[in-house]
């Protein structure tokens, strides 16, 4: 006798509720309410672990009130919705900023005088505005879209705070298992996940490590706040010539610096920033082009008449490119746009299998190579090298090694086959700023694993990502939005990031849909 299985309770259940969730939500309920009525409701769930809905990391409290945007408003979102944004700001620029100064420090009040005169005549598009604006804009958003169509008895919709910690396909449905015991079932399922965090490099050291410096596996967990007074108390208990270390080099390397010297106390207890990475150098700052400056990828147009394209020949010709910029000490500005369209033209001309390879191994270590920063992250870098504050080391971290009266000694190595070398400074404090991990480190991935040993998706070749169809599914009526699309071709075009937000949106868009078409 066939088991009797009740009816979805949900149309749609997003699992995450970051901004690529955010955007697909945007877009399926500016769809719906062009659409007008329907003859039923369309049931939806958004199933998030945090505390908030739709800021995600980098929009919400666990990035904090004193992150800034890491480029312009102007190059940060597209149109139409960055007038929609700047809007938004303009409507609420009397009261939005308060968080950010009543929480910062020096830094963070120098910008706010800086910038006042533009923000009161409403001038936002050149400005780094602090990230967590975008964050209250998106709830708003949401949150106005979502009262129409409730209004208009298009949809009916549930916030529902747990973890999910697995999913099982069943009678035309699947079955979302919640931490906290209670499980929900869907039609539809999006995972919106991010990237997996890396496993720790500090859970395993001993009490008498620990005790001799301040470890930081992830600065955003909980939450950067929290992370910065560890630090604080740490520092208080040594000496007032405390060596920080920074492992990586990315926007977080640049915001974490930016943090801890927009808190004076810290400040005055810092003597030395140590950045650890395998290049040997942070985001270039980020300027307008030179409008004298055309810049011509010659080696990439070459391969616009190779009867043969590989894709490793593709990223050789880019990587030519950018030396070939750098080499005329052009900024990534001048040679950026260049590069990037003459790359996006040669790339569709690979096959659909060399195309898969560039998306899953090539096409994210370009990103390496073209890193910008903004002005108040820039300055800052400036300074603190320009004083002899900060040391830039083009190195990997190996392990921690001896431990000292002043902190812990770490040991660095500077190529593949060469030896772990012990750094000559201790350090006080140590954060990891590294970045996402691989889907394929064991524990890294979270429900991703076992989704994995369920049958239900594959890991692709960039162990970044899963394997997808055109339609964005891992599984029938299981689709992938956000970070976990790097790796794959969507409609002939290879995906390698998913960072930029104009990028998000798009795919949010797409992925609407095919939603819509499923219902």
């Amino acid at each position: 006798m066939a088991e009797d299985f009740p009816p979805p309770a949900f149309d749609v259940a997003f699992v995450g509720s970051g901004l690529s969730a955010t955007y697909t939500t945007i877009r399926f309920l500016e769809r719906l309410l062009a659409g007008g009525r329907r003859q039923r409701s369309v049931a939806l769930a958004t199933v998030e672990r945090a505390q908030e809905f739709h800021t995600g990391i980098p929009y919400g409290s666990r990035s904090g009130t004193n992150a800034l945007l890491i480029t312009a408003l102007k190059d940060f979102i597209p149109s139409p919705e960055r007038e929609l944004f700047t809007d938004w700001l303009t409507a609420n620029r009397d009261w939005m900023f308060e968080p950010f100064l009543e929480s910062g420090g020096a830094l963070s009040k120098a910008w706010y005088a800086t910038h006042t005169a533009a923000i009161e005549a409403g001038h936002w598009l050149d400005l780094y505005i602090p990230r967590y604006l975008f964050g209250l804009f998106l709830t708003d958003r949401v949150g106005a879209l979502l009262s129409e169509a409730k209004r208009q008895l298009i949809v009916s919709h549930d916030y529902i705070q747990a973890e999910v910690c697995s999913l099982d396909r069943s009678n035309g449905a699947y079955c979302l298992q919640l931490a906290t015991g209670a499980s929900l079932r869907a039609r539809l399922v999006v995972l919106a996940l991010g990237m997996p965090v890396p496993l720790s490099q500090f859970s395993h050291l001993s009490s008498d490590i620990t005790h001799a410096a301040c470890f930081v596996d992830d600065p955003y967990l909980p939450n950067v706040q929290v992370n910065i007074e560890r630090m604080r108390e740490h520092l208080l208990r040594g000496d007032t010539s405390a060596t920080v270390l920074l492992i990586g080099a990315n926007a977080s390397t640049m915001e974490m610096l930016f943090r801890l010297n927009d808190d004076a106390e810290i400040d005055g207890l810092v003597k030395q920033y140590v950045v650890l990475s395998p290049k040997g150098a942070l985001p270039e700052r980020l300027v307008d082009p030179n409008p004298s400056v055309h810049f011509i990828p010659h080696h990439l147009a070459a391969l616009a008449t190779s009867p043969t394209l590989t894709a490793k020949a593709v990223y050789d010709a880019a990587r030519s490119d950018i030396d070939a910029g750098t080499a005329q000490q052009l900024t990534i500005s001048d040679t950026l746009a260049p590069i990037f369209d003459a790359l996006g033209g040669v790339v569709r001309q690979l096959s659909r299998e060399e195309k898969l390879e560039f998306a899953g191994v090539w096409g994210s270590d370009l990103g390496r190579f073209q890193r910008r920063a903004g002005t108040e992250y820039s300055d800052l870098v400036e300074t603190l090298r320009a004083s002899g504050r900060l040391e830039i080391v083009a190195a990997r971290f190996h392990a921690v090694g001896s431990v000292t009266p002043s902190g812990v000694c770490i040991e660095q190595t500077h190529g593949a086959a060469d030896a772990a070398v012990e750094h000559p400074t201790p350090m006080a404090v140590i954060v990891n700023c590294s970045g996402s991990g691989s889907l394929n480190e064991a524990g890294a991935a979270g429900i991703v694993e076992s989704l994995v040993a369920g049958g239900l998706v594959k890991v692709n070749t960039s162990a970044r990502g899963l394997v997808l169809d055109d339609e964005m599914q891992a599984n029938h009526n299981l689709f992938v939005v956000g970070p976990l699309m790097s790796g794959n071709v969507i409609g002939e075009v290879p995906v390698w990031h998913m960072e930029h937000c104009g990028r998000i949106i798009f795919y949010g868009g797409a992925l609407a849909g095919h939603l819509l078409a499923r219902l």
